[in-house]
C-alpha cells in the first residue's frame, strides 16, 4: 500500500483551511493527517480507499485557524497508523508556507515575474504601496530568495495578498505599478482583435507599469470602443470592461507542466493544423523540438528568436485580427 499527496505541493503558499488531496488507503480504509511546525499541531483522520488494499482518492479541508503556530513553515503529514504498534506507515510529509502567518486576512497571492531592474522594495511598492513590506515577499518565497538583495530576472515570486478582496484602484496619468501593467496587458490583448490594432499599445514593450501619455491615449480609445466616458482614467466602469487576465508564466527549455502542454497544443495549430510549427508529442516537456517551434514562431513575427516564451512572445498576435498567443493557448486566465 502507498500514499500519494498531490496537493499541496512542497513550499506552496497556502491559506486557511488547508486543502489536502491525493490517493491512498490504510487499515480499514483509514488515513491520518497531522499539520504542525514544532509548537502546535492540528491532527485527525479520514477515510480513503476500500479497506482491503484498494486505493482511492481523497480530498479534505483542514481548519488551522485555532492553532497557535509560531512559524511560517508548516509540515503536512499524511500516514497510516499501524494496528500492531501505533507507528506511522507510508508517511508523506509536505512542507508548506502559511499565508495567514505573513499577511492579515490572507486570500491568495499574485505572481510577479522579475524584470531587469526590479528589487524586492520596488515589487513591494507596486503591490502594497509600501517598500518596507519587502519582507512579506521574502517570507513567502524561501526556496527562491536566500538573499533579499539578490533576485534574478525570470524568477517568478509569490506576493501574498491580504486584507479582504482586492479593490480596483483608480489609475490615471502618473500612476505606476502592477495594476498599470494589468491594464496595459488587457489593452494589448483587446487591440489585436482589430486588424488595425488601433488602441495604441503594440506589445510587451508597452507593458512597463508606467501610466504615461501613450497609455492614457490607449485607455481613451478603449473607452470609446466600449461606449464609456472618454476621460483616460481607469475607474470602476473601465475596470469592469477590461478583459483582465493574469500574466502567463515564463517558459524555456527544461520547463514542464500544463502551461507547456497548452503552448505545444497552440503551436500544433499554427499557422494551421495542416502545416504546424510543432509536430512533436503534446507531452508537457519543453525540449529541443518545442524550442525550435518557438523560435520559428518568434521569427515569423520579427521577435527576438531566443526560444524563450516570455511576455514578448505571449503578448504577440497570433493573427490580425485575432488573439495574443497567451489567450489563443488558454494560458492567460
Amino acid at each position: 500500500m502507498s500514499i500519494r499527496v498531490d496537493q499541496p505541493k512542497p513550499l506552496d503558499l497556502v491559506g486557511n483551511p488547508i486543502l489536502v488531496a491525493g490517493i491512498g488507503t490504510g487499515f480499514e480504509a483509514t488515513l491520518n493527517y497531522r499539520i504542525h511546525e514544532g509548537h502546535d499541531e492540528v491532527a485527525g483522520f479520514f477515510m480513503a480507499g476500500g479497506g482491503t488494499g484498494e486505493h482511492g482518492q481523497f480530498q479534505i479541508q483542514v481548519d488551522v485557524g485555532d492553532a497557535a503556530f509560531k512559524l511560517d513553515r508548516l509540515f503536512v503529514e499524511v500516514f497510516e497508523i499501524s494496528a500492531m504498534d501505533g507507528s506511522h506507515l507510508h508517511q508523506v510529509t509536505i512542507p508548506v508556507i502559511l499565508g495567514t502567518r505573513i499577511v492579515a486576512d490572507y486570500y491568495g497571492y499574485r505572481e510577479h515575474l522579475v524584470q531587469p531592474g526590479d528589487t524586492l522594495s520596488s515589487i513591494a511598492v507596486a503591490n502594497y504601496g509600501d517598500a518596507s513590506r519587502y519582507g512579506d515577499i521574502v517570507r513567502a518565497n524561501p526556496a527562491e530568495i536566500s538573499d533579499p538583495d539578490v533576485i534574478v530576472p525570470g524568477q517568478v515570486l509569490k506576493v501574498p495578498m491580504g486584507g479582504g478582496a482586492p479593490s480596483m484602484v483608480l489609475l490615471q496619468l502618473g500612476s505606476v505599478g502592477e495594476d498599470v501593467k494589468r491594464i496595459q496587458r488587457s489593452i494589448v490583448r483587446d487591440g489585436y482583435r482589430s486588424a488595425a490594432n488601433d488602441l495604441g499599445l503594440g506589445g510587451a514593450e508597452d507593458v512597463d507599469g508606467i501610466f504615461g501619455p501613450k497609455t492614457a491615449e490607449a485607455v481613451r480609445r478603449f473607452q470609446q470602443t466600449r461606449g464609456l466616458v472618454v476621460d483616460g482614467i481607469v475607474g470602476p466602469a473601465t475596470w469592469a470592461a477590461l478583459p483582465l487576465k493574469e500574466p502567463a508564466p515564463l517558459l524555456a527549455r527544461g520547463s514542464s507542466g500544463s502551461a507547456v502542454v497548452a503552448l505545444q497544443s497552440a503551436l500544433a495549430r499554427l499557422p494551421d493544423p495542416s502545416t504546424p510549427l510543432y509536430g512533436g508529442s503534446i507531452d508537457g516537456d519543453f525540449g529541443p523540438i518545442t524550442e525550435a517551434a518557438v523560435r520559428a514562431y518568434q521569427a515569423e513575427r520579427s521577435l527576438v528568436a531566443d526560444g524563450i516564451v516570455g511576455e514578448q512572445t505571449w503578448l504577440s498576435a497570433v493573427s490580425l485580427p485575432g488573439d495574443t498567443l497567451d489567450v489563443f493557448a488558454h494560458v492567460a486566465t
